[in-house]
């Protein structure tokens, strides 16, 4: 039995081997994706992958956090989109060097503009996934952009 103070998640894959080189079906949220090493780095380069899906993780927490953050500092918005990118470098293997998320926020009042960067800095502490993985990497925020109900565009940051 498990309770709020233990969560357990689980998932299934399932990889050839070898055909030419490894593919695998993903179980996700009830769907079947497929799965390879990108082709960047020498792998099948089909459906998705673990880079990709390591990346998405942390850009999906984040997403999730800025609302909560938004609506206690009373700042409006209307929707969040959120771009993600992941640098991986070779260091004696490969390994992910940095994660950056740039959050887009509709609806927002761009005479608030610190108010929104400092938000989207309290949404990148508070995302349990980013703080997961930020010991061994570089997790920021980059580029936060504000949209007016009216559609025009500003960046802070």
């Amino acid at each position: 039995e498990h309770t709020m103070d233990t969560l357990v998640f689980g998932n299934h894959i399932t990889m050839s081997v070898g055909r030419p080189q490894n593919e695998g079906r993903l179980a996700l949220g009830g769907y079947s994706l497929p799965c390879s090493a990108p082709a960047a780095m020498n792998g099948q380069g089909v459906g998705t992958n673990p880079e990709e899906l390591l990346i998405s993780a942390v850009a999906c927490c984040y997403s999730l956090t800025p609302a909560g953050v938004l609506q206690l500092r009373k700042l409006p918005a209307t929707d969040i989109e959120t771009d993600v990118e992941g640098i991986v470098i070779r260091d004696g293997g490969l390994r992910f060097d940095r994660i950056t998320v740039s959050p887009t926020i509709r609806g927002a009042d761009p005479s608030k503009e610190e108010a929104y960067r400092t938000a989207a800095d309290v949404a990148r502490d508070r995302c349990f996934i980013g703080s997961t993985v930020k010991s061994s990497l570089n997790y920021s925020v980059g580029m936060v952009n504000l949209i007016e109900p009216e559609h025009s565009s500003r960046a802070a940051g």
